[in-house]
């Protein structure tokens, strides 16, 4: 069986067309007998198969609170065109990169790091209004079908590996990329989309001006948000597009409660990845941004601890992320290294400042108890570590890592020497 499909996609591979000449958008596909192409209907499977892992390796938000906002965006959008709206689906990846991209079959992906970039829900709507445009224009079906020995390929790779999706997935970047005209183009017809429905045009201006300031971005390859000219030429049309809606004026920014929270929640979902994956300057950012966010300003605290004590942890890695924000360069210079090196004690310091502010807040925050006693720990302060792991378990009993600090509590109680 397994060979079976590897020689089909061998030949689907050989025989791959990429003519996109005779892709209809989809107002003429809807008021015509348009028979699809069979290359569109399989770039529309592949989509399919595309949302498929996404939903199956859990990476979509599926809860009330997002759902709820995207289908009120969605409506908002499409509310004269509602044929739209049973074709076109919002969704939110978890995934930290402030980015946004659309498939063939209608779904768009919303990445949870865009909320850290995104200052209003009209910036939010603004980035969808622009991704419908890809997808009514049939851009997306063009770039699949243009790309289809690549994804073809993905697959026959990913079948070699195991299966498991991780080969194509990063094959997806690269294939959604379009031209200058086909980005002017979603361009204007999401202006006109924003201000049919009331939204802020000058929204766009503003979200894409925020996402081209993002090292993520700026410094990707192909990138319609790098730091080159064509992106600032493409900012400037951009704007005189806004400037000549005249529904633009007296308008105001729409700062929606619903939003806000949402905000603050993917904010805090893409700080705890950045963390994870030892991302520290980024996590560094999203704090920073977060006391306008965050109603507890004691959690913003121990999260500042947990970027300073990654510094003091991993400076290589550290210096290597800083500099590659600064250059786009993968590869710290000695400098760099150097002042992570040279900054290591300061930053654990920096650490435990922090740490301890969230711990003697009223009420304390648990989790900083907990790494104050690894820190103690690691410093051979075994009775203080002991008080801070208790007083972590006395705050948070239900705590899920309770296992592991018990044992910690158990050796420590066991260990001889070290000060108290």
């Amino acid at each position: 069986m397994k060979h079976a499909l590897l020689a089909f996609l061998v030949v689907a591979l050989s025989a791959a067309c990429t003519t996109t000449s005779e892709v209809r958008t989809m107002n003429e596909t809807a008021d015509t007998a348009y028979i699809p192409l069979e290359e569109e209907q399989w770039a529309i499977e592949q989509a399919n198969l595309y949302h498929r892992e996404f939903a199956e390796q859990g990476l979509l938000y599926r809860d009330e609170q997002v759902t709820f906002t995207m289908r009120r965006i969605e409506a908002r959008l499409l509310w004269d065109q509602v044929w739209l709206q049973n074709a076109i689906q919002l969704y939110v990846l978890k995934s930290p990169s402030p980015n946004a991209f659309a498939l063939p079959n209608g779904d768009i992906y919303i990445h949870s790091g865009l909320f850290t970039t995104l200052a209003t829900e009209d910036q939010l709507a603004a980035v969808a209004a622009h991704e419908i445009a890809h997808i009514t224009q049939r851009h997306t079906v063009k770039a699949v079908i243009s790309n289809k020995n690549k994804l073809i390929g993905s697959h026959i790779a990913d079948f070699a590996t195991g299966g498991f999706g991780l080969v194509y997935f990063g094959t997806l970047a690269s294939i959604m990329h379009f031209s200058r005209e086909q980005e002017t183009e979603a361009d204007q017809v999401g202006l006109a989309m924003l201000a049919g429905s009331g939204y802020r045009p000058r929204a766009m201006l503003e979200a894409f001006e925020a996402m081209g300031k993002y090292p993520e971005l700026k410094h990707q390859k192909r990138s319609i948000y790098s730091s080159h000219p064509s992106f600032q030429s493409r900012m400037t049309e951009l704007a005189e597009m806004v400037e000549a809606i005249s529904t633009t004026d007296g308008q105001q920014e729409i700062q929606d409660k619903d939003f806000v929270a949402l905000k603050a929640r993917m904010m805090e979902d893409s700080l705890k990845t950045r963390l994870r994956n030892r991302e520290f300057n980024l996590a560094l950012t999203i704090v920073n941004e977060a006391g306008g966010y965050f109603s507890d300003s004691v959690k913003i605290d121990f999260y500042r601890g947990e970027v300073y004590h990654g510094f003091y942890s991993y400076p290589e890695i550290s210096a290597r992320e800083y500099y590659w924000i600064q250059t786009g360069k993968d590869k710290a210079d000695e400098a760099t290294e150097e002042k992570f090196n040279r900054e290591r004690e300061a930053n654990l310091a920096a650490a435990i400042h922090y740490y301890e502010s969230s711990a003697q807040a009223d009420p304390p925050y648990a989790k900083s108890f907990r790494r104050l006693g690894e820190i103690a720990k690691d410093q051979g302060r075994n009775q203080q570590a002991l008080d801070y792991f208790a007083r972590y378990l006395q705050h948070s009993p239900e705590a899920r890592d309770r296992p592991y600090v018990e044992r910690a509590m158990e050796h420590l109680g066991e260990a001889k020497g070290g000060s108290p």
